[in-house]
């Protein structure tokens, strides 16, 4: 007689079920992905629908790394980072990104966002207290400079 499988070996997540996970997770959050896999029609080990909860148990036991892990690994900076980095206030950072100046990403369920770094040099980038942002144009300096 075979000796029946172990309770957790019969509650493992489906090996195309854990592929799928790690796909998404490349662009997705955790709740977004527990969207995604109940939408493509996977299930849990437990036969679940999979939850924001779920993904995260699941990330974290087969060693996945989150997507706001996978944002900082291809190089964006959290808000007070890139607010060091270029000298300003972090509430700078987001007027710069609702004015379209910056990127950012969503990097998890609590809507923290990571931003792109900007290219250096890129003329927008200047505190100019009382200038809107839409009406910014790049300035050359003057020959000689200010009077």
């Amino acid at each position: 007689m075979a000796i029946p499988p172990k309770a957790w070996q019969l509650r493992q997540t489906h090996p195309d079920t854990l592929a799928a996970l790690d796909r998404l997770l490349d662009t997705c959050t955790d709740a977004e992905t527990a969207d995604a896999l109940n939408a493509a029609g996977h299930r849990s080990g437990e036969g679940k629908a999979f939850t924001a909860r779920i993904v995260l148990h699941a990330r974290r036991s087969n060693n996945l790394p989150s997507h706001a892990d996978r944002l900082r690994a291809k190089g964006l900076l959290t808000n007070t980072e890139l607010a060091t980095r270029l000298g300003v206030h972090p509430s700078t950072i987001k007027s710069w990104t609702h004015a379209g100046i910056l990127n950012s990403h969503k990097a998890n369920d609590k809507n923290v966002r990571l931003y792109e770094p900007p290219t250096p040099g890129d003329p927008r980038l200047t505190t100019r207290q009382g200038s809107p942002l839409r009406k910014r144009v790049p300035t050359q300096p003057a020959p000689g400079g200010a009077l």
